[in-house]
């Protein structure tokens, strides 16, 4: 109704596309998909008429970027909305092959998504050079392409031992080829976002936010672990950070490090998915199968009013937290 009557006043665009997205937000922390892309539809073609009219206007390019990077949350397009996923009639390869290119195409709409988030919040970043806040967005963002790009062999890899055997050898060795491609990309677009996040350290030195950002982007453990306790001791209940801090810990091999980090996750914030998710990482990785599958519960149950979005961390371990909790903090930023 709102664009219909003013199609051409960037207000009401920009209080359109705020007010769709915080409904997909809503209905992506309820499950509903289909109705969540639907409004982060219209939401996007909201904010891309209003950067459009107004192209100096840094909160469309903000707001696009959000709409955007919301998509990562959403597994449907709008013209699923229907169905909510992709239903396939018969069973065996049929199924196995309509999920999987179900998978390829999904997969694809959130790069692209991601990436065009990108694009956007550096624009903000062009327009607004001296607000750090900006620079995070597009540090998040960067991380987020980086983190979809490692995803995408371990997509190609299921579908290569999933298909049949025939031409088993020529199909490995596309798929590893692939691996090595994309894990290439990966570490690069890794390394910008560790030099954007340098420079949002740069502009606010005494900002959790800032430190939080590098943290999540730095390529290097110990950098990582550095910038995390540095947010940490400007920001004691960062939920998303302790997070971030266990599971750092829990890769270098200290299960009790990582305990306590996450407990202290759980204490600042009992509603964290970051930090339910790591505790289930801690759990998975010392053979407590049932405390695992409680801890992810904790995250998908009613009570969990957080869409999420999933990252893959330098050592392949896959991680799940929440947008709307990272906002000057951790990840990608929603």
């Amino acid at each position: 109704m709102i664009r219909q009557m003013d199609a051409t006043y960037p207000p009401a665009l920009l209080g359109f596309a705020a007010a769709s997205l915080r409904c997909a937000q809503s209905h992506a922390a309820q499950g509903m998909h289909g109705r969540a892309a639907a409004e982060l539809a219209a939401a996007a073609a909201a904010a891309t008429t209003c950067a459009r009219l107004q192209p100096a206007l840094a909160a469309a390019w903000k707001l696009r970027g959000d709409i955007l990077a919301m998509h990562v949350n959403v597994p449907v397009a709008p013209d699923e909305a229907e169905g909510e996923g992709v239903q396939a009639e018969g069973g065996g390869n049929d199924t196995a092959q309509a999920t999987m290119e179900a998978l390829r195409t999904r997969g694809v709409r959130q790069v692209a998504a991601v990436t065009a988030a990108r694009a956007a919040y550096a624009r903000v970043v062009h327009l607004t050079p001296w607000a750090a806040p900006a620079t995070v967005d597009l540090a998040a963002a960067v991380v987020g392409v980086a983190s979809l790009q490692r995803a995408a062999p371990a997509e190609c890899q299921h579908e290569a031992s999933s298909s049949s055997t025939h031409c088993a050898s020529t199909r490995v060795g596309r798929t590893a080829a692939a691996a090595s491609t994309a894990a290439a990309a990966a570490t690069e677009t890794h390394a910008t976002a560790e030099r954007v996040a340098t420079g949002a350290v740069r502009l606010a030195p005494d900002s959790p936010t800032t430190w939080a950002a590098l943290g999540a982007a730095a390529t290097a453990a110990e950098r990582r672990e550095n910038a995390l306790a540095r947010c940490l001791q400007l920001q004691r209940q960062n939920a998303p950070a302790w997070a971030a801090l266990g599971r750092l810990y829990l890769h270098k091999g200290s299960p009790g490090a990582a305990a306590v980090a996450l407990e202290q996750a759980r204490a600042s914030e009992p509603t964290s998915a970051a930090a339910w998710t790591g505790t289930a990482a801690l759990h998975r990785a010392e053979g407590r199968r049932q405390l695992a599958h409680e801890a992810l519960a904790m995250v998908r149950g009613k009570r969990k009013a957080l869409p999420l979005v999933v990252l893959v961390d330098e050592g392949g371990a896959v991680s799940s937290c929440s947008p709307l909790r990272l906002r000057g903090s951790v990840g990608v930023g929603g």
